[in-house]
């Protein structure tokens, strides 16, 4: 399934297209469940899906891309994650890695590591770069973190309950 922009277009990748309609009404009812939430932040790219990845998986390759960037710190986090994940029932909700958004607002864009847009929660690793982007995520009043101020496992859990 892909992701939606607050003016209700649909974005999606080439692996996960809308391509029924049945994948499209469902897609239509998030947008009319949480108007006023989907309405908060236009999505510019839908980046990479992770929905071929296991839960563990998922936060192990951000525990990769922040050894990559120097960021020690979220990198043990993400590790940490990774293992308290790694049991057959873990499961992360639709999200994206590489996502890009544009606040209405402000007209001001900027792109999360990892995203998961149904529930307004967006993960930055530490670098130059992504923090000022997550400087200007926080004014979007979604749950934004640094992959180095990461809450406990548990909270996350409670953030991206399925």
């Amino acid at each position: 399934m892909g992701f939606f922009s607050g003016d209700g277009t649909v974005w999606t990748s080439e692996k996960n297209a809308l391509d029924s309609p049945a994948r499209r009404e469902a897609a239509a009812s998030v947008l009319q469940a949480e108007p006023e939430k989907a309405a908060n932040l236009r999505t510019i790219s839908s980046g990479t899906e992770i929905n071929d990845y296991t839960a563990a998986e998922v936060w192990e390759r951000l525990a990769r891309k922040c050894d990559n960037f120097g960021d020690e710190a979220g990198r043990a986090k993400m590790e940490e994650f990774s293992r308290a994940w790694d049991v057959p029932e873990a499961s992360l909700p639709q999200g994206a890695f590489g996502m890009e958004f544009r606040d209405p607002a402000t007209g001001e864009t900027f792109k999360a590591d990892l995203a998961f847009p149904k529930q307004h929660v967006l993960i930055f690793i530490v670098r130059d770069l992504s923090e000022k982007q997550y400087v200007l995520a926080q004014r979007t009043g979604w749950h934004c973190y640094l992959t180095n101020q990461m809450p406990s496992c548990k909270e996350m859990r409670a953030k991206l309950e399925v």
